[in-house]
């Protein structure tokens, strides 16, 4: 009986697949739907094919041993991310969850049917893996064989263990925040409104999926240029500098809000203090991505002023996020109900900051281009950007 129930919610559970309800979708015209879905698989095969061709590179290089280990690592990490948010939401606060806890079964069978529903989709991913290393070892014998199957069935399981036991740790660390969060926000708005409202920006922040996925792209984009800038010419880091021309933090801050906008702006809160805490929250999220990318650099650098450069850069940020909170506040678009109609590009304010960014890396990065000397041109792009703080910060106030 038991065993029916579990294979019941394991149908139950397949019927709204995490990945595949969001790869493939269906339109109202049977034509399109087809049309669109057979892009996007032609699409996904594409990427398939080209992250086989790489995975087949990385395992040719290696031997034996090293293949297992390479292979197991990168299964491990596919069971941690992918399942390690399910299975937060399966033992605690897991909104689609919702259905199966209330059907008259135990809490130890719904437990072990999304066990089973995610170990069966992290082995065909351990196959995937397992099978390109296999084939880019060369050797099929008996013996190697048998290790390579045992590997491909074991190591997801470890992963699922794992991502359950990582699930326990975070909702420890969660009760914890959260048991003392009233005390500290009642504590913060007695000391600071502006360190308040910076919480509250934050809170905003992580309503919004696709303003986090952004900001972990930016986080690999930094990683990515850093890489690059120690392997080929450290001044590729100027980079960084068109970076907050294209985040859609600032112009959206104030819709963001939505109906709580009014409320908000008729709080008895400084604009000044408002706007500044918006700017603050954009800049306390790439400041210490900016610090190491510029600190690791200057390490290389024969310019000892080298690291002196994050003062007119961070500058700078501050600078494109007043010019992206201005251009929002004018307009706001508190109305949606689709979060998606928030973040709509601006071409104009994208512009002005990539001029901006220019404006201030070439007095920088190319000083001789210029015909000045490394320090007249830091101490250029330093003034340039606080005059521009100083008119625009003056000019944000009255608007709206």
């Amino acid at each position: 009986m038991r065993l029916f129930q579990i294979k019941n919610l394991l149908s139950i559970r397949s019927n709204y697949h995490p990945v595949l309800n969001k790869l493939f979708k269906t339109y109202k015209s049977k034509t399109i739907t087809l049309i669109i879905n057979s892009l996007m698989g032609l699409n996904y095969i594409f990427l398939l094919s080209a992250l086989s061709i790489g995975l087949y590179f990385f395992f040719s290089i290696k031997e034996g041993t090293e293949i297992l280990l390479s292979s197991s690592k990168l299964v491990l990490l596919s069971s941690i991310i992918f399942t390690t948010r399910s299975a937060y939401n399966i033992l605690y606060s897991g909104s689609d969850q919702a259905l199966l806890k209330a059907l008259p079964v135990h809490r130890n069978e719904i437990i072990i049917a999304n066990t089973i529903y995610y170990y069966s989709s992290q082995i065909i991913i351990s196959l995937y893996i397992f099978t390109v290393a296999f084939l880019a070892n060369g050797s099929f014998n008996l013996q190697f064989t048998i290790i390579f199957i045992l590997f491909i069935i074991i190591v997801p399981l470890i992963g699922i263990i794992l991502s359950f036991f990582l699930s326990c740790v975070i909702h420890l660390i969660i009760s914890h925040i959260k048991k003392n969060e009233q005390k500290k926000n009642l504590f913060y708005i007695k000391k600071s409104l502006l360190f308040s409202l910076i919480l509250y920006e934050r809170n905003n922040f992580f309503l919004f999926s696709l303003l986090i996925t952004e900001f972990v792209s930016f986080i690999f984009l930094y990683i990515y240029i850093l890489f690059i800038s120690l392997r080929t010419n450290i001044t590729i880091i100027e980079t960084l500098l068109i970076f907050p021309a294209i985040t859609m933090i600032n112009i959206s801050s104030f819709s963001r809000e939505g109906s709580y906008h009014n409320t908000l702006e008729s709080f008895p809160i400084p604009k000044k203090t408002r706007i500044l805490s918006k700017a603050l929250f954009f800049y306390i999220l790439h400041l210490p991505l900016l610090f190491i990318c510029f600190f690791v650099t200057s390490l290389k650098s024969n310019n000892n002023l080298f690291l002196l450069t994050l003062i007119p850069t961070s500058i700078l940020f501050i600078n494109t996020a007043l010019f992206g909170l201005a251009h929002d506040k004018k307009a706001p678009k508190i109305d949606w109900t689709n979060p998606k109609e928030v973040f709509q590009i601006n071409l104009p304010h994208l512009f002005l900051n990539i001029f901006l960014g220019i404006c201030t890396a070439l007095p920088i990065f190319h000083s001789d281009l210029l015909n000045i000397s490394p320090i007249t041109g830091l101490l250029t792009a330093i003034i340039f950007n606080l005059v521009i703080f100083i008119f625009r910060f003056k000019r944000i106030l009255p608007i709206g």
